[in-house]
Formats: C-alpha cells, sequence, structure tokens
C-alpha cells in the first residue's frame, strides 16, 4: 500500500479594513479595493491575474472586499503559523505602499475580526485537502463528528467577542458562530453552514481527493490557537479516513434538518442570559449539555465529555507527527479546562481577551457587557494594523514596523504559547511560495516564463504559436514537470 500523502492545509481571509479620509469624514470601508491588489503588491512579487508569486492569492471578492488566500503547504506546525503571519504583512505592506500613493487618506486599520459592529459577517476559511476514496462526500455522513468538533472546541479555537443582540449584550466564545444557519451548505453568503461542501482546488484539485472546507472559523491572534484549529479539524480527518469516528453523533431527533450540529454550536458558544463580565461564563457554557447517540444508548454530553470521545477517536487513529503533537496539545488544555477555564489565557484568544475586558469591566466598575469600553477594547484586540498618515510619509516606515506596535503583536510575543516568527522568516515567506507544494512550483512559472494565466492548479505558458501550452500540476508537485521529465 502506498504512503498516504501529507495533508495539504492554506486559509482565505477577507479582511476587514476601514478607512479614514484626509477630509475628516466618518470612518467607512476601505474603498478602491481593486487599486490595492492591482498597484500595490510587493514589487519583488509578480501577480497574474489573482494568483501571487508567493504561491498565494489575492483579489476582491464581493462586495469590494479584499480578501487573501496563502499558498497550499503541509504542516500545521510552524510553517502553518509562518504562512498565516506572512498573509498579515503582506496586506499591511500593500496598504501601506496603497497609502503612499494616495494622499487623501489619513488612516487604515486591519482588523482581525470576523463579525462587525452591525453583526455583518467577514470570511475566515480553513481548507484542508482529504482523502476523496474514503471520504467519498462532503456531507454528514462522513464529516459529522469533524462538525462535532467544531461545535464543541470554541472555548479552544475561538476569538471571543461582545455579542450584541436585540438591546441585550453577552461574551460568545466564537464570532462566526453567532451567524451560522445550518450544518451543511454549498453557499457561504447566505444560509451560512459549519462546514461548506463546495469541492475545490485550493487544497484539492487531484483525482482522488477532496477540499474541506470550513467557513465557521475566526480569525485568531494566538498562534497556538490557530495550530489548534487546523490540527483539530486534521485529527478528525484522519479519523474520518482510517474509519476511527464512529459511535458518536448528535441525536438529530431533537432538531430540525441540518441543524443540529449549529445547535450544539449555539449552545456552547453565547447565553444572552450571561449579562456581566463578572459571570462564570466558559464553566456555564462547558456544563451545558446536548443529546448524543452513541453505542451504549442516547447519552447527554458537555461540550468536555463530547471532546474526551473525540479524543479518544483521535487517539484510536494512525496520525502524522504534527498530529500526534496537536492531539496531546489538547489533551493538555482538556485537562486545564476541567480544572480551571481561564488557565487557557497563555493559549486561548477566547479566554485571553476575556480576562483582559474583565479586568476593564472591573477598573471601570461597570460589571455589564453594555459598556461602551469593552467594545474599544474587543477590537484593539485584533486590529493587527493602524496605519497612519505619518507612517506613510516616512519612507523608513514599514509594514513590520507598524504591525510591532499593535496588541495582536505584544500578545503574540509575550502572552501566548508557540514562536513568534522571525523578521526574516515573515519577509521570506511574503515574497516567497513554501517549496513543499505546487506553490513552489507556479513561482518558479510565475517569475521565470511567460504565462498566458495561472490558477492554483496550474499554468498556461505562451509559446509563440497559435498554441499556448497548458502544465496541470498536482497538489504535492515541488518541482515544474518539464524539469522532472
Amino acid at each position: 500500500m502506498p504512503e498516504p500523502r501529507p495533508r495539504i492545509y492554506a486559509s482565505e481571509t477577507e479582511l476587514s479594513i476601514m478607512q479614514k479620509d484626509a477630509d475628516g469624514s466618518a470612518l467607512h470601508m476601505l474603498s478602491g479595493s481593486h487599486t490595492v491588489v492591482d498597484k500595490s503588491p510587493h514589487p519583488e512579487t509578480r501577480r497574474i491575474g489573482t494568483m501571487l508569486s508567493n504561491g498565494s492569492r489575492y483579489y476582491v471578492d464581493v462586495g469590494g472586499r479584499l480578501e487573501y488566500a496563502t499558498a497550499e503547504d503541509t504542516s500545521i506546525g510552524d510553517r502553518l503559523i509562518v504562512n498565516e503571519f506572512a498573509s498579515e504583512q503582506f496586506v499591511i505592506d500593500s496598504l501601506l505602499r496603497h497609502m503612499r500613493a494616495n494622499d487623501g487618506i489619513d488612516k487604515l486599520i486591519v482588523e482581525n475580526r470576523v463579525i462587525d459592529d452591525h453583526n455583518e459577517t467577514w470570511g475566515y476559511h480553513m481548507n484542508l485537502s482529504a482523502d476523496g476514496t474514503r471520504l467519498r462526500r462532503l456531507d454528514e455522513t462522513y464529516l459529522h463528528q469533524l462538525g462535532i468538533a467544531l461545535g464543541t472546541t470554541q472555548l479552544l479555537t475561538g476569538a471571543g467577542m461582545v455579542y450584541r443582540k436585540q438591546g441585550r449584550a453577552t461574551y460568545s466564545l466564537m464570532q462566526k458562530t453567532v451567524k451560522i444557519d445550518c450544518d451543511f451548505n454549498a453557499g457561504t453568503t447566505a444560509n451560512k453552514p459549519l462546514i461548506n461542501t463546495r469541492d475545490e482546488p485550493h487544497s484539492g484539485g487531484a483525482q482522488g481527493v477532496k477540499r474541506v472546507h470550513v467557513t465557521s472559523r475566526d480569525k485568531l491572534v494566538s498562534q497556538w490557537g490557530t495550530g489548534m484549529a487546523f490540527g483539530i479539524a486534521s485529527l478528525m480527518l484522519s479519523a474520518v479516513e482510517q474509519g476511527k469516528a464512529h459511535g458518536l453523533r448528535v441525536d438529530e431527533t431533537e432538531h430540525d434538518r441540518n441543524v443540529a450540529l449549529r445547535d450544539v454550536a449555539h449552545l456552547h458558544a453565547y447565553d444572552l442570559s450571561l449579562e456581566r463580565p463578572s459571570d462564570d461564563i466558559p464553566r456555564i457554557l462547558l456544563a451545558k449539555k446536548a443529546g448524543y447517540r452513541t453505542a451504549d444508548g442516547h447519552k447527554r454530553y458537555t461540550a468536555l465529555e463530547a471532546q474526551l470521545k473525540l479524543i479518544e477517536m483521535a487517539d484510536a487513529t494512525e496520525l502524522s507527527d504534527e498530529e500526534a503533537v496537536k492531539l496531546e496539545q489538547w489533551k493538555e488544555a482538556v485537562t486545564d479546562m476541567e480544572r480551571d477555564p481561564m488557565l487557557l489565557a497563555d493559549r486561548s484568544d477566547a479566554i485571553a481577551k476575556l480576562a483582559l475586558l474583565r479586568q476593564v469591566a472591573e477598573r471601570d466598575g461597570n460589571d455589564s457587557w453594555q459598556n461602551s469600553t469593552l467594545l474599544k477594547v474587543d477590537h484593539a484586540y485584533g486590529m493587527t494594523a493602524a496605519i497612519t498618515r505619518d507612517d506613510a510619509n516616512d519612507s523608513a516606515v514599514t509594514g513590520l514596523d507598524v504591525y510591532k506596535r499593535s496588541l495582536p503583536y505584544k500578545l503574540r510575543t509575550k502572552q501566548f504559547r508557540g514562536d513568534h516568527p522571525t523578521d526574516a522568516v515573515l519577509l521570506d515567506r511574503m515574497l516567497h511560495a513554501p517549496k513543499t507544494t505546487r506553490a513552489g512550483v507556479r513561482e518558479y512559472y510565475m517569475m521565470n516564463e511567460d504565462l498566458q494565466s495561472v490558477d492554483w492548479a496550474g499554468v498556461v505558458l505562451r509559446t509563440g504559436t497559435a498554441m499556448n501550452k497548458s502544465i496541470p500540476l498536482e497538489p504535492w508537485d515541488t518541482e515544474p514537470p518539464t524539469a522532472a521529465a
């Protein structure tokens, strides 16, 4: 039997960028997104269509929103974090260049939030490849246990937010959950699902390969949380591929069709009756129980108990070295959650932000989530860049300089577990593609050949004749097929 190919990982981020103009008008969404992607990418990269020579995709999505999709890679360890942080740096650098070419802009603010003050959503999507010969369909038959993991691990992998609805306010462990409508769906803009069923080539595109498209996650500050979000998803897919994901299903008889997993996610994310920062929100949410069908009949499990069942499945699965590390980290986190969820403030955004907001509420003497100061702190927590006119006017200022003033940078370097990539490593990934997948091959062709077009799955070379040359690329190609021949 051939060795299994390494799983491929990538993400897409729809960027929340606010603009303040020099005329003093109110903040508004970034204008001129097409100009940003067309005119302001780093000059040492090349952009053809929507694809960048660094292996990524930089484009304008629905509604004029700027979006960045990372290059495919095969790591849920350090390289995953490098890819995520480098994508932020590429965008900050691009926006700084855009400001320098446009004197009418006074300030640009980049946030990680996926839910804005009007409860509108901004996408952050995780992409993972899967063995399509074993995971035959992207539906609840094969992905139910992944859905349970998404709904019960939000304390670990959520960004947290002050959630306001119908005149009430509380704290939600995960931002995106409050806008999830169903379990599975092919769309992402309406009837938003936990797991999207659209199979496209970002981390798949080859025969026998599926792309699992998780559209219900938050964009995180914590490098530990980002690795854990991808890690848990990868562990569940490995369990499915090896026939170990069984014996635990949400009892659909207690729910309407295609919303059982969504209901579990809502149950463990927020409770609008918890209106005070001093409420023991994490423990209360973790203690809520959902109905499950198990090998022993109907059971009611808390989020912690359901996670322990999922961990048993992962323990019975043959794992990659990086998956095995994530499994041990997951076990440790569950143990700490059981003792005191606030112990995860050095790993989880949801808990770190809650601890910070509680400090502010206590300082203000205002034990209410309606406290307007808490909303300001909530925004600052995920603000990766605030680019000013002074920054744009000073040619010595770099995107890294802007980023290093931010609260996310301080949290990543002083509070959260896991190393922060060096400046040199971030710059290299901003400019160059990973060499572990076809992303590196696309870079070779984009920088060295005359291309008609390029997309995730291949390139088309101009030949000087009526017939251009199409070169398809498999996800795991690491050198040009012509060179390998």
